[in-house]
């Protein structure tokens, strides 16, 4: 059986951790430099002390990256042969309808081709992320103003060093991007591995439809499904039906975040899995009109919000932590953590959506 949206996420938050935790690695070793720092006066001020301990640490941070991304890569692989083998799985009994020999998933010779290229293009992926990350500038960034907030005489370190770390902590480790945009690292992988997986379950189920002669897809459904794909999903259509319907549209199948399947199937062989009623009472699901304190929204714009209050919280751990480690008070953002987790157990209860604190926890940090 193939695995879930919520089972692939689930997994894909559980490998990013790893890059969670080299966010949390940085920011440990830049809050102990400001609060070495912070001991200093200007007379007892080195600078180029600072700056070949920020240089050691640099590269500490990035040998543990590049250690957590190799570990991240072959986690990701494992997932793509599980992924894949169970959607081929799946397909058997198409093969056989057709009177032709399913070849053993190893030795499917077009399917292995398709996800070796695939594995490719994620290592050269993640090797980018790593090599694009903008922690050396960042962390420059910070001792250099803590240089200069002791170096100049200025009052208030303790104050100025509470912004650096928190601004940092927020911030995170990022990736730069070509375009000049960033994203932060944890993020990052995050999408790249899911993007990865649909990119390895649509090309399987695409070979796998070639070889049995596909004639049909059906579109999986699944709650909480935004409203322009909502129409379309839990149905069967001839190809040229489908690619008709995914062309009208906006955002096509499989892009954008979007979480649906597209399988390939034969019509009138292939069991439809939803029936309209089934697909009623998802759609009733999505669209019901939800009170979240004085807005009425819908569950599935609910379920956003929640997703929004699981990053909150995730950043607002990471600057407890980063607050702790600089040797200052962090009772305020504690506090700010509560009433996070608050939000975020009310949005629950009144949408009657699952908490996933799986999703809203980091690395080193007891929620």
């Amino acid at each position: 059986m193939a695995l879930s949206n919520d089972e692939l996420t689930n997994i894909a938050f559980r490998i990013s951790d790893r890059f969670e935790k080299v966010n949390i690695f940085y920011l440990y070793k830049m809050a102990e430099q400001i609060k070495e720092i912070g001991k200093l006066d200007k007379d007892n001020m080195h600078r180029l002390e600072q700056m070949a301990k920020m240089g050691n640490n640099i590269e500490e941070i990035n040998l543990y990256l590049s250690k957590q991304t190799g570990l991240a890569l072959q986690d990701i692989y494992r997932l793509y042969d599980k992924s894949a083998g169970e959607i081929y799985k799946d397909v058997a009994y198409l093969y056989k309808h057709r009177g032709i020999t399913q070849p053993d998933f190893s030795e499917n010779i077009a399917i292995q081709n398709y996800i070796s290229s695939v594995r490719n293009l994620t290592a050269g992926t993640f090797a980018n992320m790593a090599n694009t990350t903008s922690i050396a500038e960042d962390y420059k960034d910070a001792i250099d103003l803590a240089i200069d907030t002791v170096a100049t005489g200025m009052d208030g370190y303790q104050d100025a060093l509470e912004k650096i770390v928190l601004a940092k902590a927020t911030q995170g480790a990022r990736v730069k991007y070509s375009s000049g945009r960033t994203r932060r690292l944890d993020s990052a992988a995050r999408m790249n591995i899911l993007e990865g997986v649909r990119q390895v379950n649509f090309g399987v189920r695409l070979e796998a439809g070639r070889q049995f002669g596909a004639d049909g897809v059906e579109i999986d459904a699944h709650g909480l499904c935004a409203e322009d794909h909502l129409p379309y999903q839990g149905r069967q259509y001839s190809l040229s039906k489908y690619h008709s319907i995914n062309d009208s549209l906006k955002r096509h199948f499989g892009t954008c975040n979007c979480q649906h399947g597209i399988y390939y199937i034969i019509l009138g062989i292939s069991p439809p899995t939803y029936d309209d009623k089934e697909l009623k009472r998802i759609q009733d699901y999505s669209t019901e009109k939800i009170k979240v304190g004085d807005k009425e929204i819908t569950r599935y714009e609910a379920s956003q919000v929640m997703r929004n209050l699981e990053t909150k919280m995730r950043y607002k751990q990471e600057q407890i932590i980063a607050l702790q480690k600089a040797g200052k008070d962090a009772e305020e953002q504690k506090k700010q953590l509560k009433r996070l987790k608050q939000s975020y157990g009310y949005t629950s209860k009144q949408a009657n959506l699952r908490r996933q604190w799986n999703r809203a926890k980091v690395p080193g940090y007891d929620l």
